[in-house]
Parts: C-alpha cells; sequence; structure tokens
C-alpha cells in the first residue's frame, strides 16, 4: 500500500519544487515617495500661472508667448536639424527596439521549420510501368520549436529593465528638446538685443556728433574752452569705437545660433 502511493509523493514533492522557481525574485520597484514634488511645478509658475483659469498658450510650447515668427520658424528649424535630437530620437528607436528583444525571450526562443521535395521521373531510364506514371514526387515538412521557461523571473526582470530603459530615453529626448529650444530662445535673444545696442549706438554717436559740431562751432566763436571742446570729442570717438566691438559680438552670436 505504501509502495503503491510513493509515485504520488514523488510527484507531489517535484511539483513543490518546481512551483517556486517559477516565480520572479528579488524586490519589485515602488517609486520614491517624494513631498515636495506634487507642489514643485505649481510654485515654479506662481503669479504667472493659475490652475483656475485657462492658460491662453500651451506651456509645452512657452515660446509662443513672445509672439515671434521668426523664432518660431528656427525652433521648427532646430528640431529638424540639430544633431543632438536626432542622436536623442534614435535612441529613442534603439531602446523600443532592445524592449521588444526583451520581450520576445517569453515566447519560443528556438523556431525551425524545414520542408523538402522529390522528384523521380523513371521515363527515360526503361520500365514496364505506363508512360503517365513514370514521375513520383514526395513532399514532407517539419516544425521545431524551443521553449526555455521563465524560471526564477529572469526574462520578466529583463523585460522590466528593457522598459524602464525606454522610458529613459524617451525622458531624454524630451530634456534634450527642452534645453536646445531654452538655448535657442537664450542665443536668439541676445542677438536680437545687440542688435538693439548697436542701433542705440549709432543713434547715440549721431547725437554726440552735433553735440561735437556744435561745441566746436562755439569754440571759435570764443564761447567755449578748448577742454569743452576736447571732452565733446573724446565723448563722440569713445561712442564710435564702441560700435565695432558691437558688431563682432553681434557676429558671434549668429554663428552660435547657426
Amino acid at each position: 500500500m505504501i509502495l503503491s502511493r510513493l509515485p504520488l509523493f514523488l510527484m507531489l514533492a517535484m511539483l513543490q519544487l518546481v512551483l517556486p522557481s517559477c516565480t520572479t525574485v528579488g524586490p519589485d520597484f515602488h517609486e520614491p515617495d517624494i513631498s515636495w514634488l506634487q507642489d514643485w511645478e505649481a510654485n515654479t509658475f506662481a503669479g504667472e500661472y493659475d490652475k483656475n483659469k485657462e492658460p491662453q498658450v500651451d506651456l509645452r510650447f512657452w515660446w509662443h508667448l513672445f509672439d515671434d515668427p521668426i523664432l518660431n520658424e528656427l525652433i521648427d528649424e532646430v528640431g529638424q536639424q540639430n544633431r543632438q535630437l536626432r542622436i536623442a530620437g534614435l535612441r529613442v528607436f534603439e531602446s523600443r527596439a532592445v524592449l521588444g528583444i526583451a520581450g520576445s525571450s517569453m515566447y519560443p526562443q528556438l523556431q525551425q521549420v524545414v520542408g523538402g521535395f522529390n522528384y523521380v521521373n523513371n521515363q527515360f531510364q526503361g520500365g514496364s510501368s505506363a508512360l503517365d506514371s513514370q514521375s513520383f514526387g514526395g513532399y514532407s515538412i517539419g516544425l521545431n520549436a524551443g521553449w526555455e521557461l521563465d524560471f526564477w523571473g529572469r526574462f520578466k526582470r529583463a523585460i522590466e529593465s528593457a522598459d524602464a530603459g525606454f522610458f529613459l530615453s524617451v525622458a531624454n529626448q524630451q530634456d534634450m528638446q527642452v534645453l536646445v529650444n531654452a538655448q535657442l530662445v537664450e542665443t536668439y535673444f541676445a542677438y536680437r538685443t545687440t542688435e538693439a545696442r548697436i542701433a542705440i549706438a549709432h543713434k547715440n554717436a549721431k547725437i554726440q556728433k552735433r553735440s561735437y559740431e556744435i561745441t566746436e562751432v562755439l569754440y571759435r566763436n570764443g564761447e567755449q574752452s578748448e577742454l569743452d571742446l576736447q571732452q565733446a570729442k573724446t565723448q563722440y570717438l569713445a561712442i564710435l569705437s564702441s560700435i565695432p566691438a558691437l558688431e563682432i559680438s553681434l557676429n558671434n552670436i549668429r554663428n552660435s545660433l547657426a
């Protein structure tokens, strides 16, 4: 009686050993609870952004607040031609492919289909068979598949890691987009500011030149001293000398923008 129950006991014992081995080992990932993170974005836009009021411009396209069509064109152009953004985008595709490869491990790892066809024609060999039965054909097909069970959750953990890597690449691409756009906007307004400074310098130079001419006329008529004349001339030349430096800065900023 005991010997007859022994195979059943062995099967139950093996089942108890096999089932725990199919479980996933290791702790599951839980996102850390950061108390200040929930209020961080609201505090950043405090005074400028009202939750109860519908924003007029989507903050994802914050540069539209400047209402500058040239800036909008530059943003579109940098999104298409910037090499760093291209690399970040390609890394998203790369991580997506890695995730697909990791997910395929849950399916049969070895898949093989074989087939064959044999054709024999005895028409030219002679024989007693009829002419319409001198040829013979044979077909064969086979399928092989190998599937490794996910013991200890190795494949599942690999999928979780690849999934996290995919979302990380997406976040990196979005961060790169924000940084590139911010740098472009900063450089663009530095260019516009330098242009305005050059225009103001030319205007001041014109005013100072007129002042120098008036001082020179007064000096010739004996109503101003030579010191006043030299001071007016010095101020005029100082403004003129600042314009080339501003133009060089403008060219450098243009190159950086390009």
